[in-house]
């Protein structure tokens, strides 16, 4: 009887702890509805083990056995997903609407200036003189620098403004990552989840739903509720967070305004491992706006810039300004670039030179080293695709830019170009003065008063004028990097390729071609419209053959009328000369000694030739032999007779001396000087071999000393016509004794010596010969020149030892191509005056008369020269390209019409330049719009990605909502149901304590009994 009251006391006891406990987590939850991240917590009242009376088992009541908290892992992942993909499209609402109100305002839109800007032109056309208009023109000109300026101001500022935003929210995942790994490091001491303070795990839940607001994140539980989470979403591989550290995420940017190369770095300051370009959540809606929005937008204004700047500015220099000069550019921008290393080991320098700042990029760029390709891998910073590839160790041409890289890269080393200051940030206006804004017509076409027909004549200057040779092969000259002597070409002989090609305008230019006598080599050249203007005449096949491969050749047809022309009949009154040509060397600038022992200063002004030294080759042919015919070669213009070689006569410079001689004193040419020389330099000196020279044995001991060989060899110089010359270190020169300057020396041994013992084979030497011409005092220094008689060529001048140079006084008068025909290969040299090729729109169109021989054959004549550049076929309504025009016809011309071409330098007051510049307004210069359009269409576009932008954020915004309603419902507290679950528990309360009072009347009840 004992033990049953025990019983109740004890079962009402635990009912009543149990129960005491339930209300109070029930009061928890009630109290806690409000608060962010909470999970319902529930009381677990178990069964007490039964106790054994007997046969019968009696209960022994409840305990509270643990408190749990509400949790559906697949609920809390689904909200921070919704969470990071509602949180990706808030930041591009936000900064897209500042871009929208910044470019699309009407105050300080860019349309509206361009607008105006097109609209004074308009104005101006109808008054060209007027300076008020000229005036306002010039002001709407610097109004839209103005727009395109504080626009791209603007816009640099949001970028600035979202690069900050970036770093905060960086900063701030890396400050969760850190509260998440104390979290974990205190839910290590559990090994179980049921075990874990729920509060604890609240806390854990609250810090990666925050963390998922900022970036999208792959989230792995372990048994015991520690995490570990993944940047940008599960299977990306990027852990930020592990069990017991964390990794810190960063970002890289060069600093420079308006730039796209902002990345996500992972471990910044360690492996520098690049993170996804779109991870999610804000720090993802911020890249994405930076490169859906930001990214197109900077670089839609400066292309407009640059566009613009562009247009307008080909179409100001077709103009006249009122000073009756080419207009020049009426805006500028500028394009620079910085460089940044962010990854390089190596050390590696990088030049860098804009080559055509229409085509040079204006975002940023990132050069990685690949070592297996040896070369570098062009990449875009804004999506990482690969733009190209660069050979290390060379200087490469890349989207409008010159980069050299030089050094010893590393595998993987990395160098970012960014641009630094772009179009949109420097446009501006470059014309001051309301005079040199240029609205008049440059050119104009003129109808002869005796034309047949009645066809009037159109003519405009063509934009972007090319200032590159025309044709596809051929060396190219610089006048810039070939300034000095340019030696070594080897030249391949062809019949229809351009050995060397040569632009309109560049500098004086010499060529010289080592032609020798033995050859078939001829040298022509003809100009893009086939004009024959030096050379070897040839039959129209010929002349066909040579321009029917290369594209440069224009439509004109052959012809030799200026072939070789001298006086009045050169090609445009220009000075083109083939042959051996030398100009007077002025002392007091530059020297030639042809006398390698001396050292002594001429002081005289002359002009001289030197030739190369010459093969003693001797006539074994029975026969005279004839070097030089009669007339093939002119001295100074005068007619050179001939010169022949002997049966058994060998050629020297000697031989050749006295025929220049002879040649200057007939032709009546005073002041002329011939010389001859002939020189062999020693080798490895060896007495144990013998020596002859010129027939004479040397006689000297073996072992003797080169001293006492010297001396020998001039003790047989009376003999030998050689004597020997000290140059130092035990060498010394053979050379001729005075009288018999120029002959050749003859090398021998005695017996089977196959080398002599002056170290050279035995063998005839040759020499060298020097004419030159010396100029009086106070007289006109005077060239020294042999060019070619009517059947001479370039191998008349080989015969002799003379190369053939190819002359050109002054500007190169036309588009050149130069030939080297026959077989074989030759050598060249060139020579360049320094100095830029003008720039053919910056100068007045040279007048031209077009002539119509018949209806379909018209000749292009130059009126200053009186040179006809061009014959030409015509069919009805052909446009003729010619000198940077475009000419057009009203009607078809006929024969005998003459239409002239000439600068308009009395029409500084018409309009037709201004009407131009209107018409580009109204061009469709941006696949197919206009450029107040293209700049409409930019706004337009920033505004469909933020419209895109707001329709997924309400539509996200359900998501989430739907999100949190079912994580509410399956871990929130319900109100309801709490206050059902008080009154229960509080009911249950009370009969736990009606059994403790039962308990206690019956002891009570026992007692009396007692």
């Amino acid at each position: 009887m004992e033990t049953t009251v025990v019983d109740i006391l004890s079962i009402g006891s635990g009912a009543v702890n149990a129960y005491r406990q339930a209300l109070s987590t029930t009061s928890n939850n009630i109290s806690n509805v409000n608060t962010p991240g909470y999970a319902r917590r529930q009381l677990n009242i178990e069964e007490g083990f039964p106790t054994q009376v007997g046969t019968v088992s009696f209960g022994t009541g409840a305990y509270a056995d643990s408190v749990t908290r509400a949790y559906d892992e697949f609920l809390e992942q689904s909200l921070r997903d919704s969470t990071s993909d509602l949180s990706v499209n808030s930041p591009v609402v936000r900064y897209a609407n500042q871009i929208i109100d910044s470019i699309g305002s009407e105050s300080a839109s860019l349309a509206t200036a361009i607008d105006k800007f097109f609209n004074v032109a308009e104005q101006l056309s109808g008054e060209p003189r007027s300076q008020v208009l000229r005036g306002e023109f010039l002001n709407s000109s610097k109004l839209v620098a103005t727009r395109f300026n504080d626009l791209s101001a603007e816009v640099d500022s949001i970028a600035a403004d979202t690069e900050m935003s970036l770093n905060t929210a960086v900063g701030e995942v890396n400050a969760l990552s850190e509260q998440l790994v104390k979290i974990n490091q205190q839910l290590n001491r559990k090994l179980s989840l049921e075990d874990q303070p729920p509060g604890l795990l609240d806390q854990r839940d609250k810090l990666l739903r925050e963390m998922a607001s900022l970036v999208k994140i792959g989230v792995t539980e372990l048994d015991n509720g520690q995490v570990i989470v993944n940047f940008g979403g599960a299977g990306r591989g990027f852990e930020i967070v592990s069990t017991n550290s964390f990794q810190t995420v960063g970002t890289y940017s060069s600093g420079e305004a308006g730039a796209s190369d902002l990345q996500l770095l992972l471990d910044p300051y360690g492996t520098r491992r690049a993170l996804p370009g779109a991870p999610g959540g804000e720090i993802g809606g911020l890249l994405a706006f930076r490169s859906d929005v930001l990214r197109p937008t900077t670089v839609g204004l400066d292309h407009l810039a640059r566009t613009f700047s562009d247009e307008v500015n080909k179409v100001h220099r077709q103009g006249l300004d009122l000073k009756g000069e080419l207009g020049g550019d009426l805006f500028q921008t500028t394009l620079t670039y910085s460089t940044d290393s962010p990854t390089l080991r190596g050390a590696v320098s990088l030049t860098l030179d804009v080559d055509d700042p229409m085509l040079a990029p204006t975002e940023a760029m990132e050069l990685v080293y690949r070592e297996s390709l040896q070369g570098w891998d062009v990449l875009s910073t804004s999506d990482r695709s690969r733009l190209g590839h660069l050979p290390h160790g060379m200087e490469n041409e890349f989207q409008g830019l010159k980069l050299s890289l030089i050094g010893d890269p590393k595998n993987g080393d990395t160098l970012v170009v960014i641009p630094a200051v772009r179009p949109a940030q420097s446009i501006e206006v470059v014309v001051s003065e309301t005079d040199r804004i240029a609205m008049a017509s440059s050119v104009r076409g003129l109808r002869d008063q005796t034309n047949a027909t009645l066809s009037g004549v159109r003519v405009e200057m063509l934009a972007g004028l090319n200032t590159e040779a025309a044709f596809e092969y051929g060396v190219s000259v610089d006048p810039l990097t070939d300034a000095a002597v340019r030696r070594d070409l080897q030249i391949e002989t062809s019949n229809l390729r351009p050995a060397i090609q040569l632009t309109k305008g560049q500098p004086s230019t010499t060529i010289s071609f080592d032609i020798s006598g033995a050859s078939s080599q001829k040298i022509q050249v003809l100009t893009a419209e086939g004009v024959h203007v030096l050379g070897s005449a040839m039959s129209q096949a010929e002349a066909n053959q040579l321009m029917s491969l290369d594209a440069g050749f224009g439509d004109g047809s052959y012809s030799a009328t200026y072939l070789n022309g001298i006086g009045g009949t050169t090609y445009l009154d220009s000075s083109m000369r083939l042959g051996a040509i030398a100009s007077p060397i002025d002392p007091a600038a530059e020297t030639l000694n042809v006398d390698l022992d001396s050292s002594a200063t001429d002081p005289r002004v002359k002009a001289e030739l030197a030739s190369r030294t010459l093969a003693p080759t001797a006539n074994n042919t029975g026969v005279t032999q004839s070097l030089i015919s009669e007339g093939a070669l002119l001295l100074n213009g005068q007619a050179m007779s001939s010169m022949s070689l002997a049966n058994g006569d060998t050629v020297s410079a000697a031989r050749f001396a006295e025929y220049f001689e002879s040649e200057f004193e007939r032709l009546g040419i005073s002041g002329a000087e011939v010389g001859a020389y002939t020189r062999v330099e020693t080798g490895l000196i060896d007495t144990s071999k013998s020596l002859v020279i010129n027939g004479e044995e040397i006689i000297f001991s073996a072992g003797a000393s080169p001293t006492q060989m010297y001396k020998a060899i001039n003790a047989e110089a009376a003999d030998t016509g050689v004597v020997a010359e000290w140059v130092g270190d035990d060498r010394f020169i053979l050379t001729n004794v005075s009288g018999r300057e120029g002959e050749n020396i003859k090398i021998g041994t005695i017996g089977g010596d196959t080398s002599s013992a002056l170290g050279v084979a035995p063998r005839s030497y040759g020499g060298s010969y020097q004419i030159s011409l010396i100029t009086p005092d106070g007289q006109t220094p005077r060239e020294l020149a042999i060019t070619f008689g009517e059947n001479g060529s370039p191998t008349d001048l080989g015969k002799i030892g003379l190369a053939t140079s190819l002359v050109i006084d002054g500007e190169v008068p036309d588009d050149l191509a130069v030939f080297v025909t026959g077989e074989g290969a030759v050598s060249a040299s060139i020579k360049v005056d320094g100095g830029v090729i003008a720039d053919p729109a910056t100068e007045i169109v040279k007048p031209f008369t077009i002539e119509f021989l018949t209806d379909d054959i018209y000749t292009i004549t130059d009126n200053n020269s009186d040179t006809v550049v061009s014959k030409r076929t015509y069919s009805p309504g052909d446009e003729i390209l010619y000198n940077g025009t475009s000419v057009t016809f009203t009607d078809n011309p006929g024969a005998g019409d003459k239409f002239t071409i000439e600068p308009n330098i009395d029409g500084v007051g018409n309009n037709e330049n201004a009407l131009k510049l209107i018409n580009l307004g109204k061009d469709t210069m941006f696949a197919g719009q206009t450029f107040a359009d293209a700049y409409r269409d930019l706004i337009t576009g920033a505004g469909t990605r933020s419209e895109l932008a707001e329709i997924n954020l309400e539509a996200m915004q359900v998501v989430l909502d739907q999100a949190e309603a079912a994580r509410e419902s399956a871990v929130g507290v319900n109100l309801d149901e709490e206050a059902a679950n008080l009154i229960r528990y509080q009911q249950a309360y009370q009969a736990a304590a009606q059994v403790i009072q039962a308990s206690q009347r019956l002891f009570d009840t026992l007692l009396k009994i007692t």
